[in-house]
């Protein structure tokens, strides 16, 4: 399970947006300061009738497993650096990835129209290139959530969250 701080409110808060969901759900650990973001997912063989909860640990494990890139016969560049083959195709496909969505909003913008379906769709995949960048670069997506919600829990108690630059 991934462990963020948070307070009771904003534990309710969470759960009040997740009900009816069958994705997530978000329980309180024993310290009474932290909570445990709970993912379920199909089975191996797709089935969701028994589906079991996963943290994002447990999916980026799963993603590592179910990368695909590898250098081909052919490619004298990427046969003799496969890693660097491997950092392209995830970023390139995140990139790719962000597009879809940026596209799927921009037509419900424009149109009125929202697929929810085709957007859930593309939001995973941009779950997956990114869990794969960080394990790539030896993060567990556990960490950077916690270090995100570190920094930005300092800037909104600085009175910082607006404004530019790394380190305000």
């Amino acid at each position: 399970m991934s462990t963020l701080k948070a307070n009771p409110e904003g534990i309710e808060k969470l759960n009040q947006a997740l009900a009816g969901k069958t994705i997530a759900r978000v329980e309180p650990c024993a310290d009474g300061g932290s909570i445990n973001f709970i993912t379920t997912v199909p089975d191996a063989t797709g089935d969701s009738t028994g589906m079991t909860p996963w943290d994002i640990d447990s999916y980026a494990d799963w993603v590592v497993a179910m990368w695909f890139s590898k250098a081909v016969q052919g490619e004298p560049h990427f046969e003799k650096n496969p890693e660097l083959r491997s950092l392209f195709i995830m970023t390139a496909g995140l990139g790719g990835e962000l597009g879809e969505v940026l596209e799927k909003v921009k037509k419900h913008v424009r149109d009125g129209n929202l697929d929810r379906e085709n957007l859930k769709k593309e939001l995973g995949d941009v779950l997956y290139y990114l869990v794969r960048l960080m394990r790539y670069f030896g993060f567990q997506p556990s960490e950077v959530l916690a270090a995100n919600v570190e920094k930005l829990e300092s800037r909104r108690e600085r009175g910082v969250l607006r404004g530019s630059g790394d380190n305000r």
